[in-house]
């Protein structure tokens, strides 16, 4: 038996207050991970190169033949590569440009802001991300003024508190949802509870607002004109800090 099986085996033998941290370190050390073949030298920590399919597993039955095999040629194709490779890159700056190749007319009467909100950056002092979804958000609005016959972008990160503290550290400083943490390993990060808000989910207009969206994590409130991010916003009291919220709407 492996050791993490018998990690697993022997918490029910262990105190309640001993038995939660045996489980977690336990479901820890059987998690199975899937990173991208070109990506396994950047993705890997400490400057360790990773292989190909890294899976952590205490038993070749606990993982799926999926995972464990890398995958085909046919599959791994240059377009699927030149994908990945695009959704792990950071986005270098940040931006704001007047759109001068415009196919067609745009019509008279439109006029408004398109809103988009996602991954962004995926790195923080040469430590890469774990997962594209722990990546920091980053929104894109397009304003289109059809009288003028014009259309401009603009794009900026959603500079939360937890952004702008780990960028002024060049650092990961909190846990992520999708496996991010600070270097130091599960024993050096059993005692970070607390999340850093990726914003990263969604973005609404909501009662004159704009709200850049995270599902674990409150709300930040953005200007609409600089997309500055003024932090969180409870929306008149009816979102409790720590509450769960729904980040994409139902279809």
């Amino acid at each position: 038996m492996a050791n993490a099986d018998k990690m697993l085996v022997s918490c029910a033998k262990r105190p309640s207050a001993l038995r939660m941290l045996c489980l977690w370190l336990g479901v820890a050390a059987t998690c199975a991970t899937f990173v991208p073949p070109h990506l396994a030298g950047r993705h890997a920590r400490g400057g360790q190169r990773a292989s190909p399919t890294a899976v952590l597993t205490p038993s070749a039955t606990a993982v799926p033949p999926w995972v464990a095999t890398p995958p085909s040629e046919e599959v791994w194709n240059d377009e699927i590569r030149a994908g990945w490779e695009m959704a792990y890159s950071s986005v270098p700056g940040e931006y704001e440009y007047e759109i001068s190749e415009i196919e067609g007319t745009i019509p008279a009467d439109l006029k408004g802001s398109l809103w988009r909100n996602g991954p962004g950056n995926f790195e923080r002092g040469g430590q890469r991300f774990e997962h594209v979804l722990d990546g920091d958000g980053y929104l894109g609005r397009i304003s289109i003024d059809g009288s003028a016959g014009r259309a401009s972008f603009k794009g900026r990160f959603v500079r939360t508190a937890d952004f702008e503290e780990e960028e002024a550290a060049d650092a990961i400083l909190k846990r992520n949802t999708f496996g991010t943490q600070p270097e130091g390993g599960v024993l050096a990060n059993a005692g970070r509870l607390a999340l850093k808000n990726v914003a990263n989910t969604n973005v609404v207009t909501l009662g004159g607002k704009v709200l850049a969206l995270w599902e674990a994590g409150m709300p930040q409130r953005v200007v609409p004109s600089t997309m500055e991010c003024e932090g969180n916003d409870d929306l008149g009291g009816s979102v409790l800090e720590g509450s769960l919220g729904e980040a994409e709407p139902e279809p």
